[in-house]
């Protein structure tokens, strides 16, 4: 019997959240909070909530469908885009440390384009300027958000290889696969972008791949790893989606999660990043 099953990665706690920690602190990313790290996923939903909640306090306030308003339906977009976006701890760290002058001059953008809005006669053009920021603020997220998955995914990838290791595997890591064998039982790994576990199991009898999954998912959670079922499916050939999430329209480049195939790992898209001063 075979079975594959898609995770999310909810918290790296313990030795993995230390790991990921000392790993950004070696680019001097520094948190306050030194409890379990919240991963992708997570801090996408954190990032919704904010937005809701800032959009609602912004746009409390009736406007109507003239120029000028539209204008400022904009810029109150923005500016709440620009708050949710830096209550997220791990976004604002990460951005401040490796992007500090584009997440600077979008603070500096906005303030100027508020005070333009109140004086200027090219209301168009103001309007055109906050879309403008706001796609900049899209791009800085999306990359802020792909540097902190290169680092989980490594994590995961290692405390996934010693897990199986433990269980009496022979592992074997290539380009963009993880294999492990122990007698006629094969397990294949993936871990995409968002640094999601894929697990595909072949050539267990009866039933007993599903309580080798769970044998996996207990020594992850040793090592402080929290998975949460995304699917199950039984048996191998059947087809599977991937995972995927509508992110808020607000943050459309979140969208561009790509595929993750049934076995192997996908390259990542890595971004090149480097401190200033």
């Amino acid at each position: 019997m075979s079975e594959y099953t898609l995770y999310s990665t909810t918290i790296m706690d313990g030795s993995s959240g230390r790991v990921i920690l000392d790993a950004l602190r070696k680019q001097g990313i520094y948190f306050h909070d030194a409890g379990a790290w919240s991963t992708a996923r997570k801090r996408v939903e954190e990032l919704e909530l904010n937005l809701t909640k800032e959009m609602e306090k912004l746009c409390s306030i009736p406007c109507d469908n003239t120029s000028d308003s539209i204008a400022l339906k904009e810029i109150k977009r923005l500016e709440a885009m620009v708050s949710a976006f830096s209550e997220v701890e791990a976004f604002s760290a990460y951005a401040k440390a490796i992007y500090d002058t584009e997440l600077e001059d979008i603070h500096t953008s906005l303030a100027a384009l508020k005070n333009k809005s109140i004086n200027s006669n090219n209301i168009p053009a103001v309007e055109k300027s906050a879309i403008q920021i706001q796609k900049r603020l899209e791009r800085l997220s999306t990359a802020t958000q792909k540097g902190l998955c290169h680092v989980e995914r490594g994590v995961l990838f290692y405390a996934v290889r010693s897990s199986l290791s433990d269980l009496g595997y022979q592992t074997e890591a290539g380009k963009n696969t993880l294999k492990a064998v122990s007698g006629v039982n094969f397990i294949g790994v993936g871990i995409n972008e968002l640094g999601e576990l894929s697990l595909d199991l072949s050539g267990f009898s009866g039933l007993s791949c599903m309580k080798e999954t769970a044998k996996i998912e207990n020594e992850l959670k040793k090592r402080g790893i929290s998975l949460s079922r995304a699917s199950s499916q039984l048996p191998r050939n059947s087809k599977v989606r991937t995972l995927s999430k509508h992110l808020n329209p607000e943050f459309p480049e979140f969208k561009k999660n790509r595929s993750q195939k049934k076995s192997g790992l996908k390259e990542p898209v890595f971004v090149k990043t480097k401190r200033s001063g």
